[in-house]
């Protein structure tokens, strides 16, 4: 694996709703693999890490396999009704069109999977994430 210092797995999703569990669930094998994991609860904290080399990681609906991302607009971000609905898809792409993160690298994993179900899924997709 590429050298891991400084390297920093942005973490998404509520660990207490079952099927978007899946990223805070892998934080301990992260960490094992020496990232730096950050956990994050709303999308603007990403504006904290914004000057270091991160992955996100988050729980997607739609897809039946771990993927990586490199360009925010391939990312479907949803119907925004409220602040509430302000999703990370979203902000990503308002990141993107300002210039603020041109290189995105997100990993998502199928909403409702197991933690152990796709660890290895996980490590080969940051593995060439950050190449």
């Amino acid at each position: 694996m590429a050298k891991l210092k400084n390297r920093f797995v942005l973490v998404f999703g509520n660990p207490f709703i079952k099927g978007d569990a899946t990223g805070p669930g892998l934080s301990h094998f992260l960490e094992k693999k020496g990232f730096t994991v950050i956990k994050c609860s709303a999308a603007d904290e990403l504006l904290f890490y914004l000057d270091r080399d991160f992955a996100i990681l988050d729980a997607a609906k739609g897809i039946r396999k771990t993927t990586l991302f490199s360009d925010a607009e391939s990312i479907a971000a949803g119907k925004l009704v409220s602040l509430h609905d302000f999703d990370l898809g979203f902000f990503l792409k308002l990141l993107a069109k300002t210039g603020l993160k041109k290189k995105v690298r997100i990993i998502a994993v199928p909403y409702g999977s197991r933690p152990a179900d796709v660890e290895d899924d996980v490590a080969a997709a940051l593995e060439k994430a950050f190449k």
